[in-house]
């Protein structure tokens, strides 16, 4: 997909995107002032104490950590959360405790963290530090009190010998400096013999040394895994963990926004309806002659006739730029008159308001325009031009019908209406000095100058059948192609509900300009109306694309230069 194509989804669906980030937003505004402050403190606490020692065992470190996780379930035990209660006389049971802490084990390290929540700022920073005391007074130890006291006997010894060793280092040093200067014999023999014997003594001191420093840690080390120490004490908070203000409400508007933005692409990826006019020509190959802009209320026939009504409106310019389209796409035909039929893949897509609108721009630009009303199913011309449907297209197949009018005619005798339903079978065709009577009988002049309409007529029940008979296709080609109009049009029932749309096309020689609605005609009814158009022969001249959304419309097919449109004054000509 294009850059312009993601545009103009944003674009379409800008309004989901504010909706959802104003909910949003509005929630955390509202939760934010509705909702008491809280506020966190947080104490660490080391199991073991293998960081005190120079060279700690790797199996020792290992005892750690696995023992951390033990601990991080024995702090949140009724021993340890009741001491802290009663230690500070807190106004809630000790099971109300577990609801206002949690307990989280560093990873790869020995450190537990005490985190308390409380409403209190500074009582908090006291149950996180009472939760830490009472863990380490309910811990264990495997050092007994004998150990700990040759630990200390140890400790002083270390120190004693440290210091027997500084001194010895220091009178050792005096005498290397003696040693440098002019010394009678005697003198320097003495020296030396103490010289040796205090490198005698240093070398036991620092033996003794190394001994009882090995001998402590060992005893420290004996039952250090299950030491605990406080690492971090908690300190009083600043500030609550739950007012973050406009940060907060800001954070929310933009998950809505991101939330808004996937489901409007998830709702543009399933839906398969053509929307742009982009998608046209790659989609069914055929041209794409014009964009229609929406106009009126759709289901109604009152005021429909913009190109008539409303001339200098958007959607008027579209029916002049699909008329233009078709008239220099007929420049190489030799047929004359033109004759284009108007269909739709499916029901209520706007061929009959198209058909309608282009006969108009037709007449406007001077030309004799025929209509002819061929959708016997659902007729709608007569109800667009407010014209009377008792004499149409489904006399014009009764061969009685036609015998009575060349009888008639002389006279200038109305059209007779078709109460005879006693047809025979045998086809009858016309001379063009029938035509051009039957033409002259059959017609309704509009108060729109050169466009003449044929109206579907009476329906009866075997109206629908006529199209395929061999007597209606003559006569039809005989009227599609009289001389007395420059442009006829017909209006053809869609093509995927009947047949009738390619019979008509092939009987009269029409070319057919296929309506497609914008966002509510599939690509697989519009792409399998084409192709069952293909399959019989028939010409497509191109593709309408009905209520097209002005946000959806690609570049060329914007007409805002026209404004909204002005309404034609009685008695007012085409501009």
């Amino acid at each position: 997909m294009e850059l312009a194509a993601y545009l103009r989804i944003f674009r379409r669906w800008l309004w989901l995107i504010i909706l959802l980030a104003l909910l949003g937003g509005g929630i955390s505004f509202v939760v934010a002032r509705t909702q008491a402050p809280m506020y966190q403190a947080s104490t660490t606490i080391q199991i073991g104490s293998s960081r005190s020692l120079s060279n700690p065992a790797t199996s020792l470190l290992s005892t750690e950590v696995q023992l951390a996780q033990t601990y991080a379930v024995l702090a949140r035990t009724f021993p340890v959360i009741e001491g802290t209660v009663k230690a500070l006389n807190l106004p809630f049971p000790p099971e109300k405790l577990r609801e206002y802490f949690t307990t989280a084990v560093i990873p790869q390290t020995a450190l537990l963290t005490l985190t308390v929540t409380y409403p209190d700022p500074l009582l908090v920073a006291l149950i996180a530090n009472e939760l830490g005391r009472q863990l380490i007074l309910n811990s264990p130890t495997n050092l007994t009190a004998d150990q700990q006291a040759q630990i200390e006997v140890l400790k002083a010894e270390i120190t004693s010998a440290r210091e027997q060793l500084e001194r010895g280092r220091a009178e050792l040093k005096q005498i290397e400096g003696r040693l440098t200067e002019d010394l009678t014999p005697e003198e320097r023999t003495r020296l030396n013999a103490l010289r040796s014997e205090l490198l005698t003594q240093i070398n036991a001191a620092q033996s003794n040394l190394s001994g009882l420093s090995n001998t402590l840690a060992i005893l420290q080390q004996e039952g250090s895994a299950n030491i605990l120490s406080v690492v971090e004490t908690a300190r009083n908070p600043s500030a609550p963990i739950n007012g973050g203000g406009w940060s907060s409400v800001i954070f929310a508007a933009l998950v809505g926004a991101v939330f808004g933005g996937g489901i409007a692409y998830l709702i543009e990826y399933l839906n398969d309806t053509v929307r742009t006019p982009s998608e046209v020509p790659p989609l069914l190959g055929v041209p794409l002659l014009s964009g229609i802009l929406p106009f009126g209320r759709k289901g109604s026939y009152v005021g429909r006739l913009v190109a008539w009504m409303q001339p200098r409106s958007p959607a008027a310019e579209g029916y002049r730029a699909l008329r233009v389209n078709l008239i220099y796409s007929e420049r190489s035909a030799a047929r004359k008159p033109p004759v284009y039929l108007i269909t739709s893949a499916k029901p209520e897509e706007g061929k009959s308001i198209t058909a309608a609108n282009l006969a108009v721009s037709f007449a406007n630009a001077g030309m004799r325009v025929l209509l002819i009303d061929a959708d016997l199913r659902h007729p709608s011309q007569h109800l667009i031009f407010n014209l009377p449907n008792n004499v149409g297209l489904t006399n014009v197949l009764s061969r009685r019908f036609l015998m009575r009018v060349a009888e008639n005619a002389a006279n200038r005798d109305a059209v007779p209406d078709d109460e005879d339903e006693g047809d025979t079978d045998a086809p009858f065709i016309p001379d063009p000095e029938y035509m051009r009577l039957l033409i002259q009988n059959l017609v309704n002049t509009t108060e729109i100058n050169d466009l003449e309409i044929i109206t579907a007529g009476k329906l009866r029940a075997t109206s629908t059948e006529l199209m395929a008979s061999v007597q209606a296709q003559a006569i039809l080609r005989a009227i599609a192609h009289f001389e007395r109009y420059n442009v006829v049009i017909l209006d053809a029932p869609p093509v995927l509900s009947v047949s009738d749309a390619g019979v008509l096309a092939n009987a009269v020689g029409a070319r057919v300009v296929l309506v497609v609605e914008a966002g509510r005609t599939h690509r697989g009814a519009a792409v399998r109306a084409v192709q069952s158009l293909l399959a019989i022969g028939v010409k497509i001249c191109g593709v309408v694309l009905n209520r097209l959304n002005p946000r959806e419309a690609d570049e060329g097919y914007s007409y805002a230069y026209y404004g909204t449109g002005e309404t034609r004054p009685s008695g007012e000509g085409d501009a």
